[in-house]
């Protein structure tokens, strides 16, 4: 799926200068943030330096066995990796123009993959989970810390209001709050493999809406991060604004480019 008008999120226009983005959490909403923005680096005109994910070492590690099943054993890059107390202190390396991307989803660790000799030869697919827990606001040390160009929170519905009352209080001036619409659970899907090289259409899981109405169902935590995504990628990062996202609304469908598709053609 591609992320369409439906969005309103507009069109890239010129070239922008390079941003370095800043992932704080080690939960499913994170893996699936880092895994998008990493591929994000390489794409032409994406505007994205490498990423950089603050987290704890088992948050790490949970975050590579998302990367390598859901993104072709791609994995965290060691020397980005930067432990939740030095960020607090100030000791992340020197970067230009950083964004942050801050999981308040409360989405734990994704549920296991089946297991199979390779990432994109799966099994039986698991149903998708919920999140395990409705989240919470960011803390005010860790909001702190998150001094730059502007900073993006993933919440849950339940705690979005609860998010932007933190950034006030923070003294954040640039931020947006990305989050399900009232009525909408958050699921995390552990079986799901990317089928594209990542370029600047995004992938989603399942078409979705963005406004303030109330919806109902299940949004997953990947198209969850792909909306935040594209905002930064699309939007001016000097005003603050709150998104919410359901299901629903029309996508254009690509056909899959994987080994299979490139190999076969359109009948793979």
């Amino acid at each position: 799926m591609r992320l369409v008008a439906a969005l309103a999120l507009g069109t890239a226009a010129a070239l922008r200068p390079v941003a370095a983005p800043v992932v704080v959490g080690g939960g499913a909403t994170a893996a699936a943030l880092y895994g998008k923005l990493q591929r994000y680096e390489a794409v032409f005109d994406s505007g994205l330096a490498r990423p950089s994910l603050v987290a704890s070492e088992k948050e790490i590690n949970a975050v590579d066995k998302v990367l390598w099943n859901a993104y072709c054993m791609a994995s965290v890059t060691r020397g980005d990796a930067v432990p939740r107390d030095q960020f607090v202190r100030g000791r992340l390396r020197e970067l230009s123009s950083p964004i942050f991307f801050v999981d308040a989803t409360g989405a734990g660790p994704a549920p296991p993959a089946p297991p199979a000799f390779l990432p994109f030869f799966g099994g039986s697919d698991p149903a998708p989970t919920p999140a395990a827990s409705s989240g919470e606001a960011p803390a005010a040390e860790i909001l702190a810390a998150c001094r730059g160009e502007h900073v993006f929170v993933l919440a849950s519905a339940e705690c979005a209001r609860a998010c932007e009352d933190a950034l006030d209080d923070a003294g954040v001036e640039r931020a947006t709050v990305v989050a399900p619409s009232d009525g909408v659970a958050l699921v995390c899907d552990g079986s799901w493999v990317s089928s594209r090289p990542q370029d600047l259409e995004g992938e989603l899981l399942a078409p979705v809406e963005v406004g303030e109405e109330a919806g109902t169902g299940a949004l997953d935590v990947q198209d969850l991060a792909e909306v935040a995504v594209q905002i930064a990628l699309r939007l001016p990062r000097d005003a603050s604004r709150s998104v919410r996202v359901r299901g629903g609304g029309a996508a254009a469908s690509r056909q899959n480019a994987n080994y299979f598709t490139e190999i076969g053609g359109k009948n793979a």
